[in-house]
């Protein structure tokens, strides 16, 4: 249990770095938000700081350093940044992730939520189950549904109607905690239960769960592999950069110019590529075009995620550094460096997921935006 919970906390707060490193190098030169509304009400923001101030008549898919929801979202809202405040209702699901994040309004459906902190507020609601993860879980509001959460600080001190299961280092109930079904808690420590708090089931201590003991022998796995990941992304990374010395860092300056625009770039690219191999191929004359997208799409997708890793790497190099260098070695550490970080993220439960398309969908991003300016 001590081995997972603190990961949660450090690696849900990298997402920022995923989701805003670059962003918010560009925060001076382009302040707002890059976005669009499609044909069906569906909204695509991404920016330093975004602020959605018009209702959103469809979904809602929002990823930057700073991102504050004001106006209702008709559908569901898939948010990743490095701070999220959710101010105003969701009719239906919300998944969010990021460093710190806020909720103080109704969401409809169920939440999904992975971050370093995860605060809901008061006046918050969620109108089904909701799946918390994170470093900092506190839960205030009211979860209509079951809840189900895993940290390492978890304060109860709202109303849930249905079951509870919380694994955590430090648990607590506040005085306002009210759980209409069964309590199920697993923590190393104590459970800290005020005297005023309800639970009207079973309050039942658990061990190390066998979903538990499924996680940490994945895990264990992962670690086993991760080095022979990262010497062959190293490989392809070292002969991209030999045959073309500055690939990746063109790549990554025309996504530190306008990240907005090169994550809307990216989403449109994996969203249309899979559907149009798929109409290729039900057609006699789109075989050939089929199969080639076939070729390609997975050799942009490495190239984009060692493109991001690349730009990772060099933010973090260059807090280390007050100069920078253009050599191949010096390259090879950014792409290193920040393959690491990456391969960490995709330790983190179900958000990796998000991360992943965030992650490859600026790559994708940029390599267009680089293609634009080469024109």
């Amino acid at each position: 249990m001590k081995r997972f919970s603190p990961l949660y906390c450090q690696l849900t707060a990298m997402l920022a770095l995923v989701c805003a490193a670059s962003l918010a190098s560009a925060e001076d030169t382009y302040p707002n938000q890059s976005g669009f509304d499609t044909a069906v009400g569906n909204r695509y923001a991404a920016g330093p700081n975004i602020r959605i101030q018009t209702a959103v008549n469809g979904d809602l898919h929002a990823a930057g350093g700073h991102i504050t929801l004001t106006q209702p979202v008709m559908r569901d809202a898939t948010v990743a940044g490095g701070t999220i405040d959710l101010q105003a209702p969701v009719s239906e699901d919300v998944r969010a992730a990021g460093g710190e994040l806020n909720f103080d309004s109704r969401i409809g459906g169920e939440l999904f939520a992975a971050g370093g902190q995860i605060h809901l507020a008061r006046n918050s609601e969620v109108a089904g189950p909701a799946m918390l993860k994170g470093g900092v879980v506190q839960v205030a509001g009211r979860i209509a549904g079951n809840l189900d959460v895993s940290g390492s600080e978890i304060e109860i001190d709202g109303q849930v109607s249905g079951n509870a299961v919380l694994r955590g280092e430090h648990i607590k109930l506040g005085p306002l905690a009210v759980i209409g079904g069964d309590l199920r808690y697993a923590s190393p420590n104590p459970l800290q239960r005020d005297p005023a708090s309800r639970v009207s089931g079973q309050v039942v201590q658990q061990t190390m769960s066998t979903d538990w003991n499924k996680a940490a022998h994945a895990s264990y796995w992962f670690l086993w592999v991760l080095p022979f990941f990262l010497l062959g992304q190293m490989l392809i990374g070292a002969s991209i950069l030999l045959i073309w010395p500055d690939a990746f860092s063109d790549a990554a300056l025309g996504l530190r110019d306008r990240p907005g625009r090169a994550m809307l770039f990216g989403i449109a690219i994996m969203l249309a590529v899979p559907p149009l191999i798929i109409l290729l191929m039900v057609t006699i004359v789109g075989i050939p075009l089929g199969l080639i997208l076939i070729l390609l799409y997975p050799l942009s997708l490495a190239l984009a995620y060692l493109t991001m890793a690349f730009a990772l790497g060099e933010w973090v190099s260059q807090r280390w550094q007050a100069t920078r260098s253009s050599g191949l070695l010096s390259k090879l550490l950014n792409v290193f460096i920040g393959l690491v970080l990456l391969a960490l993220l995709a330790m983190i439960p179900l958000a990796n997921v998000l991360i992943g398309f965030v992650v490859l969908s600026l790559g994708l991003g940029a390599w267009v935006q680089r293609w634009q300016q080469r024109r």
